[in-house]
C-alpha cells in the first residue's frame, strides 16, 4: 500500500513543476482526499468497519436545544464517517430492522414492543450542558432494545484523511492509480492544460458508477412503498421492513 508521500510523487511525475510552487502540496493532498471520498460514495463497499458499544452510553453526552438528554436512553451515535449501515445487532439475538417514521412513531405513541427491535436514523442539532451549540449529529433511535444493551454495528465508511507524508492510503491497491489520476486531472487544470485534464479525469472515471445524486441511503435494504404493519394493526405478527 502506498503512502501519501508516494502518491504525491506519482502526481508530480507528470507535472512541469519541480519546485512544487504552482501546484502546491496542500492542493495535491486536497485532491487526493477528494478522490478517496468520491470513490467511497460511488463504491459503497469500499471500506467496512465495526463499532461496538452500549445503547445510550454515547448519546448521553448530547443535549437537545431545551437542555434535556431524553434522546440518550434509546439512541446510538452514528459514526461521523458512516456511509451506510450494513447490520445492527443489539443484545444476544435482536436484529434491528430500519423502518420509516410512520411505523416507528406508532410504537412510540402506544409504547408498544415490536417482535424485533426497530430503528430509524435521524439527525439533530446538539448542544453541550451549557446549551452552547456543538454541531449536527446523527443518531439511530431504537424501539425494543433497552438502554444498556450491548450492540454491534457493521457499516461502510469513508477512508481516513491523508495528512502526514507517512499516512498509508486505505483504498485497495488497484484503486490507487485512480486517485492519483484524479489529482493529476486537477493539477493539469491548474496549469491550464485542458486536454490533459480531461484525459486524466477520463482515466479516473472509467467504468466507475455514477456519483450519488442527493442523500446516500444510510440504512440497509431498499426503501419500498408497500404496506407495512404497525402497532395499531390487529394481527400480532405484523412484519416491519426498512
Amino acid at each position: 500500500m502506498s503512502t501519501l508521500d508516494g502518491l504525491e510523487s506519482q502526481v508530480y511525475a507528470v507535472l512541469r513543476d519541480e519546485r512544487r510552487e504552482f501546484v502546491t502540496e496542500p492542493m495535491v493532498i486536497t485532491w487526493l482526499n477528494e478522490a478517496q471520498r468520491d470513490l467511497a460514495s460511488r463504491l459503497h463497499e469500499l471500506i467496512t468497519d465495526q463499532k461496538t458499544g452500549v445503547v445510550g452510553e454515547d448519546a448521553a453526552t448530547y443535549y437537545a436545544s431545551d437542555g434535556t438528554t431524553d434522546l440518550g436512553a434509546d439512541a446510538i451515535v452514528v459514526p461521523s464517517d458512516l456511509i451506510t449501515v450494513k447490520t445492527l445487532l443489539v443484545g444476544d439475538s435482536e436484529f434491528t430492522v430500519f423502518t420509516d417514521d410512520e411505523v416507528f412513531n406508532s410504537y412510540v405513541q402506544v409504547e408498544g414492543t415490536p417482535i424485533r427491535g426497530i430503528g430509524r436514523i435521524f439527525g439533530m442539532q446538539t448542544y453541550d450542558a451549557g446549551l452552547d451549540f456543538m454541531g449536527y449529529e446523527h443518531f439511530i433511535e431504537l424501539v425494543g432494545p433497552a438502554s444498556g444493551d450491548a450492540y454491534v454495528m457493521r457499516y461502510t465508511r469513508y477512508p481516513l484523511e491523508l495528512e502526514d507524508p507517512n499516512d498509508v492510503v486505505e483504498v485497495p491497491q488497484y484503486l490507487e492509480t485512480r486517485i492519483v489520476n484524479y489529482a493529476r486531472s486537477h493539477a493539469k487544470a491548474q496549469q491550464g492544460e485542458d486536454a490533459q485534464r480531461d484525459y486524466y479525469m477520463a482515466l479516473y472515471e472509467r467504468n466507475l458508477p455514477a456519483p450519488p445524486n442527493g442523500q446516500i441511503l444510510t440504512r440497509p435494504g431498499p426503501i419500498t412503498m408497500s404496506y407495512e404493519g404497525n402497532a395499531f394493526d390487529y394481527q400480532a405478527d405484523a412484519s416491519h421492513r426498512g
